[in-house]
């Protein structure tokens, strides 16, 4: 019970069949009943206290020969607005997200498969289940989210199981996530993560971990069989300030992947995972749904005093919170070396009571130290409660409608622009840019011209290319924006 009481301490629920109940590990669920085949015996195997092998994906090349220098204007064409649709190979609808690698690779996911447009193509590439993405491992609608990494490197979200038992469903394993590395021959090598626990580890009077003789984990000390993070709502990669870090938005919690560094602790290349929380009127702990995630460019001082710059800001369906970058993933894990620098309870971001719904669809962290949190559609009968604005321990707050002119309050996402402009995507009425911190225009969003008859649905933003690139899943296709006065911050 050692093991259950401490992660019930830190990490909050981990229930068995009251798991829903107890959580709120809410808003992933997938639509009706479907057979789902048993998980195979390799993905069983993972829960015996040790990591599987972490699968080699050899893209033949490194990092150092960028193809296009970071904050050169890169490959793609400096027009205004740039389509992508039918003709150039996509389908017509169920487009999920859009996002480019360090080569400028441009990514696409659909639900059923993912599209790769290579910089002097003029169509796109089609990779399924049949190009080994665990597709059919998925619960429908199957792939949820999607991010370019690194050369060739795409990160593929998929959708998981509503479960109530989290250590022995049989549909635990369904979702998660694959990494796909493109070859020089054109094909993707695949590695899948089965995403679980791995913050327990034990350690001896020394300190140091427990192993076996072959130099392993001993599985005595530890209990890595709770699969709470299973679908996939948002990537983020760090490009700027710790590369190769990626942040992984769950259904329970945000998790951390070094893509095939494995952590010298417990082995693993990722780290699952951390999530602010708050309780219910009826002391019911409530965390989950992780759409919104964004690096802050201000520098923040850490608790022994020093300052970090790229600390990562999450925000969900009941609250939001900061934590810092650790060296290691398994500190990055552990409550007791890196506690979240800030985590929301009083009020939850917005001023409801705690345990109220606040569906935080995207935040925007600004170099003034200012961080702005969007709440958006959610489920259902849902009123979304405007734009909150976070700095020096103060928050405010803005009507979209009222203060802002806006008209609808329905924020799907909320990005930063490297200039501190905030690009709103609403529902069904276009793409706006605010400007804040400018006080001709901190009113007064403007509407990004090109966009009629477009409904946006996911906003990507490329800001390693000058000037920056903004890539939009639309109701019809994937538009493509260069935004000549976004370069930097004012």
């Amino acid at each position: 019970m050692e093991r259950v009481g401490r992660t019930l301490l830190f990490w909050g629920c981990l229930g068995l069949s009251l798991w829903s109940l107890a959580c709120g590990d809410g808003g992933s669920s997938a639509p009706g009943d479907f057979d789902v085949p048993d998980a195979p015996d390799a993905t069983e195997e993972s829960d015996s206290g040790n990591p599987p092998p972490i699968p080699e994906a050899d893209a033949g090349y490194g990092d150092d020969d960028l193809p296009y220098p970071l904050g050169s204007a890169g490959p793609w064409p400096l027009t205004a607005v740039r389509f992508f649709g039918e003709p150039e190979g996509l389908p017509e609808d169920g487009l999920a997200d859009v996002s480019t690698d360090l080569a400028q690779n441009v990514w696409v996911a659909h639900r059923q498969a993912i599209y790769l447009l290579r910089p002097g193509s003029t169509r796109f590439e089609r990779f399924g289940p049949e190009s080994g993405l665990h597709i059919d491992d998925a619960m429908p609608p199957g792939i949820t989210a999607l991010t370019g990494g690194g050369l060739g490197e795409v990160f593929v979200g998929y959708q998981g199981a509503d479960i109530t038992d989290v250590q022995s469903d049989p549909q635990r394993f369904k979702g998660k996530l694959d990494r796909a590395i493109l070859s020089d021959g054109g094909t993707l090598s695949v590695a899948h993560y089965d995403i679980h626990n791995n913050d327990a580890v034990g350690f001896d009077e020394n300190g140091e971990v427990i192993r076996l003789p072959d130099g392993s984990v001993d599985p005595a000390y530890t209990d890595w069989s709770f699969h709470e993070d299973r679908t996939v709502l948002r990537f983020l990669y760090d490009h700027q300030f710790f590369p190769g870090t990626l942040y992984v938005g769950f259904n329970h919690g945000v998790a951390r992947i070094d893509a095939g560094r494995p952590d010298p602790i417990h082995g693993f290349d990722y780290a699952d995972h951390v999530h602010p929380d708050v309780y219910d009127a009826n002391g019911i702990q409530r965390m989950g749904d992780f759409r919104a995630l964004a690096l802050d460019p201000s520098p923040r001082k850490t608790k022994s005093g020093d300052t970090q710059t790229g600390m990562l800001w999450m925000g969900g369906r009941w609250t939001a919170g900061a934590r810092l970058w650790t060296p290691g993933l398994w500190e990055w894990t552990s409550y007791a070396q890196n506690p979240f620098w800030l985590a929301f309870s009083n009020p939850p971001v917005f001023p409801v009571a705690e345990g109220d719904d606040i569906y935080v669809m995207g935040i925007a962290a600004l170099s003034d130290g200012a961080v702005f949190f969007a709440s958006g559609p959610g489920n259902w009968g849902f009123a979304p409660l405007g734009i909150a604005r976070w700095k020096d321990g103060q928050f405010s707050y803005f009507s979209p409608e009222a203060d802002l002119g806006l008209p609808s309050r329905a924020i799907v996402d909320m990005q930063r622009l490297p200039d501190d402009s905030i690009l709103l995507a609403l529902e069904g009425q276009g793409l706006w840019r605010w400007h804040p911190k400018d006080p001709a225009r901190a009113n007064r969003p403007e509407r990004v011209e090109g966009l009629t008859g477009y409904d946006i649905r996911r906003v990507s933003v490329d800001d390693r290319v000058s000037p920056p690139a903004v890539y939009l899943v639309t109701n019809r296709g994937i538009a493509a924006l260069r935004l000549e006065d976004a370069g930097k911050a004012r």
